[in-house]
C-alpha cells in the first residue's frame, strides 16, 4: 500500500473522489475554519495570498494542537490514518490537509513531542511562520507584540487571535 497523500479536489460537475479518499474541505468536519481573507496587512489591505495561506495553515495547526477545534489529535489518527485526503488547495502549496496527513500517519506520541516546543512558542506569542519553523533566528524576528506577525516580505499582519473562529459540529 502506498503512503497516504493529498489530492486536489475538482470543482467540475460530476467529479468524484477515488475510493478511500476523505474530503477535508471547508464545510466538512475536517475543514480549516481559518479563511485566507481573515488576514490583513496593518493598513487593512489584503495580504499576499501565499502568505495568508501559510498563516491560515499555521493557525489551523495551532488550533488543532491546542484543542480549539471540535476534534483533536486522537480523532485525526483514528479516523484519517492510511487515507488519502482531498482539498481544493493547489498541490505543492501549503494546505491544512498536509497537517492532517502528517498527524494521522505518525507514530503515537512522536509528533506530540516534536510539537511541544512549537506550543510553548505559541503560548508565549512567538509564533513562527510556516517558512520560519526551522530557523530560530527568523522566528524571533517574525513575532511582534499583540499577536501581529511580520512576514518574509516585511509586511506586518494582524489577526484577532484572542478568539478563534466559531467551529460548529461540521467545521463551519
Amino acid at each position: 500500500m502506498s503512503a497516504p497523500q493529498r489530492l486536489q479536489r475538482s470543482r467540475k460537475k460530476g467529479a468524484r473522489l477515488p475510493p478511500g479518499t476523505v474530503c477535508v474541505t471547508r464545510g466538512t468536519k475536517w475543514g480549516n475554519p481559518y479563511r485566507v481573507s481573515d488576514y490583513k496587512l496593518e493598513d487593512g489591505s489584503p495580504m499576499p495570498v501565499i502568505e495568508a495561506v501559510e498563516m491560515a495553515v499555521r493557525d489551523y495547526e495551532m488550533a488543532l494542537w491546542t484543542s480549539r477545534l471540535s476534534y483533536g489529535y486522537a480523532d485525526v489518527r483514528l479516523e484519517l490514518r492510511g487515507k488519502n485526503l482531498a482539498c481544493y488547495c493547489a498541490l505543492g502549496r501549503p494546505c491544512h490537509a498536509d497537517t492532517l496527513i502528517e498527524i494521522a500517519n505518525s507514530e503515537p506520541g512522536k509528533l506530540l513531542e516534536e510539537r511541544l516546543e512549537l506550543l510553548v512558542e505559541y503560548a508565549d506569542n512567538k509564533i513562527p511562520t510556516v517558512r520560519d519553523r526551522d530557523t530560530p533566528e527568523k522566528t524571533a524576528r517574525g513575532a511582534l507584540p499583540g499577536g501581529s506577525q511580520r512576514t518574509e516580505s516585511g509586511a506586518v499582519v494582524t489577526r484577532d487571535r484572542a478568539k478563534p473562529p466559531d467551529v460548529g459540529p461540521l467545521g463551519t
